[in-house]
């Protein structure tokens, strides 16, 4: 009888441990702001919102430019079919309003533009700005976002399971130590 609450309450413990630590963090229906500053970091000239996943986001009002976030990543597009290039500095800013925080971000190695040096993270944002991007026709710029693990949290269900079996464990052993 021992040898079943002993098990019972490693296999509560396992189920508490792993519950919550199964799932990564992401961007996976947060909801997003992107804001697009230009000519300077004051002047907002695109600002909304969007639930992630969000797909071909129209910054300048459409065509030849897309903007989607999937839930590790930032794609920017460029449909165009000649080499273009801004000529004031141009800022895409994306936070997350539900504050996931982000570990670092990468330009991923199946970008066909690349980035100078304007990329930034911090907490909860990413920004960096397309006068930096060098435009290739039918090119895009994709950005890995890679976020600081979270704790595990046991969820409710887990905590009673394990309750229950702690319950059962001090009942077995106030039953045994009546017998000595």
């Amino acid at each position: 009888m021992r040898k079943i609450s002993v098990s019972f309450l490693a296999l509560a413990a396992v189920f508490t441990l792993t519950s919550g630590a199964s799932h990564a963090a992401t961007w996976e229906h947060d909801l997003l702001n992107v804001q697009v500053l230009s000519p300077n970091p004051q002047t907002v000239v695109f600002n909304g919102n969007f639930n992630v996943p969000a797909s071909n986001i129209a910054l300048f009002g459409g065509d030849p430019f897309a903007l989607s976030i999937g839930t590790t990543s930032v794609t920017f597009e460029y449909k165009g079919n000649a080499a273009f290039a801004f000529q004031n500095s141009t800022i895409v800013k994306v936070t997350d309003t539900s504050a996931s925080p982000i570990l670092n971000v990468q330009v991923d190695p199946s970008s066909t533009m690349s980035l100078e040096s304007s990329l930034i993270s911090g907490n909860n944002f990413l920004q960096f700005d397309l006068h930096d991007v060098n435009f290739v026709p039918f090119g895009k710029l994709v950005l890995d976002v890679n976020f600081v693990p979270g704790s595990p949290i046991p969820e409710p269900a887990t905590l009673a399971f394990l309750g229950s079996g702690l319950v059962g464990l001090l009942a077995f052993r106030g039953r045994r130590s009546r017998r000595v």
